[in-house]
């Protein structure tokens, strides 16, 4: 991922196609590593205008953390 946008993009100031987007998005700018994908060991060629989804990782933690950072949280971040 080289850049994502500071702001929400409503769904009217997102360009529609190919996809309808519906609700608010951050636009993401990102640079491919190759130009093709293997799937099921077949090489499949990229193309402009195909279309991906993908999830951003913005931390890491680990299952005691995620259980209690809403009780950290409540506290003022003190537990």
């Amino acid at each position: 991922i080289d850049s994502v946008s500071a702001h929400l993009l409503l769904p009217q100031e997102v360009a529609q196609k190919p996809l309808s987007i519906n609700t608010p998005v951050y636009l993401a700018k990102a640079t491919l590593q190759a130009t093709s994908i293997e799937h099921f060991n077949q090489r499949i060629a990229l193309r402009a205008g195909m279309t991906f989804a993908a999830e951003i990782a913005i931390r890491e933690r680990n299952l005691m953390q995620w259980l209690f950072e809403p009780l950290y949280e409540l506290h003022g971040g003190v537990l």
